[in-house]
């Protein structure tokens, strides 16, 4: 039912969901708050995650907000019923048309980079598709077929094409003028 599903477009900025050190100020949190004070504090909304987003990406999430809802939910995006799509602008010419990146993914402990691996990582499929060209950089469409943790940042830029304003990842903070904050 739509009353058991709340759909939320995450600003850039904002952590989704809380970690031991941060409950406070995250996503989750706010949609608790909001939840309950719409009925009064007299309802502990049981909210469910079945998608996340770096604190950095901005885009449409989905939510739960009722158990009946949530296995349906879940079994949507593990069994991916459901198209994921960004849009990313990256450094460098990509070659036209559309490809994808096919990698065994996994974050390096000495700086908390995701990085493809020979063994021991998460498989990670991500496709795009080329939308613009502009001076040194490309307008792409991306759709990640799985959903590792920087697995869009970490292709791109294993590629030669990072996302510009993604320095963490090598991406250019500012290209012809033009300053990317993320």
């Amino acid at each position: 039912r739509a009353a058991h599903v709340l759909v939320v477009n995450k600003p850039a900025g904002i952590a989704v969901q809380p970690t031991p050190a941060r409950y406070r100020g995250t996503l989750y949190d706010a949609l608790q708050r909001l939840l309950a004070a719409e009925r009064g504090g007299r309802w502990q909304p049981s909210i469910g995650m079945v998608q996340r987003l770096d604190r950095d990406t901005s885009g449409v999430m989905i939510f739960s907000i009722h158990p009946a809802a949530h296995g349906a939910l879940t079994r949507a995006f593990h069994e991916r019923q459901v198209e994921k799509h960004y849009l990313a602008l990256v450094g460098g010419c990509v070659e036209p048309g559309e490809g994808r990146f096919c990698s065994q993914l996994a974050r390096r402990r000495a700086n908390n980079l995701t990085v493809s691996v020979d063994h021991g990582g998460r498989y990670a499929e991500t496709h795009y598709r080329v939308r613009q060209w502009l001076p040194e950089a490309t307008l792409v469409d991306v759709s990640p077929l799985t959903g590792r943790t920087h697995q869009i940042r970490a292709h791109f830029a294993e590629a030669g094409y990072p996302l510009l304003g993604d320095t963490t990842y090598g991406g250019r903070k500012e290209l012809n003028g033009q300053l990317f904050s993320r």
